[in-house]
Parts: structure tokens; sequence; C-alpha cells
């Protein structure tokens, strides 16, 4: 609402989006796997679309520039069911705990959350904390301890 963007939500909360997911890892050329997964994240928050839907995938795919049947075909083999396992494995050793995550030019520093975006611009910009002054911090001896 701040940002003015439109919110319907998927019609059931949480969903199964593992066939989108699939069609997304199916997809070799990255501007074009972009395409889709904006397709995929705005028909289903903007407009309440049904991502577990198969017709849904396949038109939403079409209008991205994707042949969404031979897509959501592909998607159900062996071959891209790993690669899916293997890049969610790979993000998991990453440190990546939720949706959106974004990490900054290969940078060790995540942010997560839609709430994030703002610290994640002000990254982009080129702003950083002091590291130094955030060390120093960290190591002060606590003051105080909870009892368990």
């Amino acid at each position: 609402a701040r940002r003015g963007l439109p919110f319907a939500g998927p019609p059931c909360h949480p969903f199964n989006p593992l066939a989108a997911l699939r069609m997304c890892t199916a997809v070799a050329d990255d501007a074009a796997r972009r395409r889709l997964l904006l397709a995929f994240t705005c028909a289903t928050w903007e407009r309440g679309e049904n991502l577990m839907d198969d017709a849904t995938l396949v038109r939403l795919a079409d209008e991205a520039g994707q042949d969404g049947t031979a897509l959501l075909a592909a998607a159900r083999t062996p071959a891209v069911k790993q690669a899916l396992a293997d890049a969610t494995a790979r993000a998991a050793t990453d440190g990546v705990f939720g949706v959106p995550t974004f990490r900054v030019d290969g940078d060790e520093e995540l942010f997560w959350g839609a709430d994030r975006i703002d610290a994640l611009l002000w990254r982009v910009q080129g702003n950083r904390i002091d590291e130094e002054v955030l060390r120093e911090f960290v190591g002060r001896a606590p003051l105080a301890q909870r009892r368990r």
C-alpha cells in the first residue's frame, strides 16, 4: 500500500509453488527466466491467480514469451526436478531461508523479506554500515542474561 502496488494475494495460502518453480528452473536463459518469474509473481500476488493450476501456468508462460505447454512438460522431467532440488540445497547452504532473499554482488550480506526492500535499495546505492563499529558492538560483553 505504501508503494501504491496492487495486492490481491493467492487464492489460498500457503500454496504449493513447485510446478512454477520447476518451470522457472527449466528456462535456461536468465532474462527469459526473470520474465517468467515476474509473470508468475505478479499473477499470484497482484491479481490473485492460482499458481497450482496447470492451465494458469501454461497461459502465464505463454504470455511471458515461452511455450507454456512444453515448459510444463519439461518441468516434470527428472533432470529439471533434480536441478531445482540442487538449487534449493545450494540456497540453504548459502544461508537463504525465505523468499524473497537478495544478495548484492556476491556479498555475504543477505536481505530477506519484502519489508527489507528499502534496506536493499539503500545498499544497492552503495551505502554500507560501518563494519568496524558493528564488530565492536557485537563483541561487547553482555550485562544481563535471561534466566532459563
